[in-house]
């Protein structure tokens, strides 16, 4: 397709014969169906992101539903642990807990609060004052997240979230917001409360 310019720079003063007319004509016949291919072009590609962005809306929102469900969901869990409230486990929710045991069979660990039941810890664990954290320490020593246990390929690793009054791992503190890998077993200070972690080569 040509291109004419908005603004010629000069006229040419040759005078143009009729077969140059001509030659014109054909020309300009075929920038204007180019310019309307483009045009065809960009509606068919506007037309594509629009309903692109239709599905990737219906996308966004059924992801939000699922979102908020399984929100809830955890809270229910998190409550179970907590507050010591029975839980019915889905089958698809069963076989889950199933194949991550099995997965992980051969690097189980538990926790105990002040000598309490025993948790397994089966992701990262959030150590706190606030009730969202998913071991909740009513200690105004506490920050509301105090500390964190989370699970590397190499272990285990004890966080300090940047506490006001520390975290203490085997009587000594370790440094604000650092992580030190955990031996097994152990014994983590929070505020007041004792957190004792170990380990299992065996399912529990």
């Amino acid at each position: 397709m040509f291109h004419f310019g908005k603004r010629e720079s000069s006229i040419s003063k040759t005078s143009p014969k009729l077969n140059d007319y001509m030659i014109l004509q054909s020309i300009l016949d075929e920038s204007i169906q180019g310019t309307a291919s483009e045009i065809s072009n960009l509606e068919k590609t506007i037309d594509r992101l629009t309903n692109e962005i239709g599905d990737a809306r219906q996308k966004i929102s059924e992801y939000e539903k699922e979102s908020k469900r399984l929100q809830k969901r955890r809270k229910a869990v998190n409550d179970a642990i907590t507050g010591g409230k029975g839980l019915v486990l889905t089958n698809s929710e069963l076989d889950a807990v199933i194949k991550f045991r099995n997965e992980r069979k051969d690097a189980c660990a538990f926790i105990s609060v002040d000598g309490g039941k025993k948790v397994e810890v089966v992701g990262d664990i959030v150590i706190g004052r606030s009730r969202n954290c998913d071991v909740v320490i009513s200690d105004l020593l506490v920050s509301r997240k105090h500390a964190a246990i989370r699970r590397r390929d190499d272990g285990f690793y004890l966080e300090d979230l940047g506490s006001t009054n520390g975290t203490v791992l085997q009587g000594n503190k370790i440094p604000k917001s650092s992580s030190v890998k955990l031996d097994s077993p152990c014994v983590v200070t929070v505020g007041a409360a004792r957190i004792s972690f170990s380990l299992s080569s065996s399912d529990s």
